[in-house]
């Protein structure tokens, strides 16, 4: 996993709810490789 920064003064780009269902994260999911990529 890789740290994000964000530049000072952004706002943040999650939402906090009152319940974990009505919340979203601040990052975006990883980036995966393409199904049947080798492993090299």
């Amino acid at each position: 996993m890789f740290l994000r920064e964000y530049k000072p003064g952004t706002t943040f780009p999650g939402v906090i709810g009152r319940t974990v269902d009505k919340s979203s994260p601040a990052w975006t999911e990883p980036l995966r490789a393409k199904e049947n990529t080798p492993n090299v």
